[in-house]
């Protein structure tokens, strides 16, 4: 999995895999050592690896962290190509990491200056999207709706295009 998340780039799926995948490598080391060992509570292992995974995977926000390193790794050159159109579908999650993409991408080279274009042009279209014609309606957000990418995603595009 780390052999292609480096060649393709990171995905939602392929961090729920990794995770799986490392599940499972837990719940195997323990069925191994209870073959030597009798008093090992397979069973305890595996729901208390499953209940601190499934967790760490609510409190981690994916979309940010994977628009974030896709990003960096192209930009670090261990990805030849980022998909500016999956960034723009984390929705603004993905804000910090197209504006990055678009300022770094104009100092590094001429390969890149397209995709600083293309992050550009996805910078308009989802600030046009949160913060266009008839945007607010007067309707007030739902109780529990509000979350801090949301908040950081429409703050660094006020900021941007200010």
């Amino acid at each position: 999995m780390v052999i292609y998340i480096n060649r393709f780039g990171m995905t939602e799926l392929r961090i729920c895999t990794s995770v799986f995948m490392l599940f499972i490598a837990v719940a195997f080391i323990a069925l191994v050592v209870r073959l030597y060992v009798n008093r090992v509570p397979v069973f305890r292992i595996a729901a208390t690896w499953a209940t601190v995974l499934l967790i760490a995977l609510g409190a981690v926000n994916i979309d940010a962290f994977v628009a974030e390193y896709n990003v960096d790794a192209f930009l670090d050159g261990r990805l030849s190509h980022v998909d500016i159109d999956k960034l723009e579908d984390l929705d603004l999650a993905a804000v910090p990491a197209l504006i990055k993409l678009e300022n770094e991408g104009f100092k590094a080279s001429k390969i890149s200056n397209t995709y600083s274009i293309e992050a550009r042009q996805a910078l308009i279209r989802l600030n046009s999207k949160y913060f266009g014609d008839g945007v607010y309606g007067g309707e007030s957000p739902e109780p529990g709706s509000w979350n801090y990418s949301d908040y950081r995603g429409k703050t660094e595009l006020e900021k941007h295009f200010k």
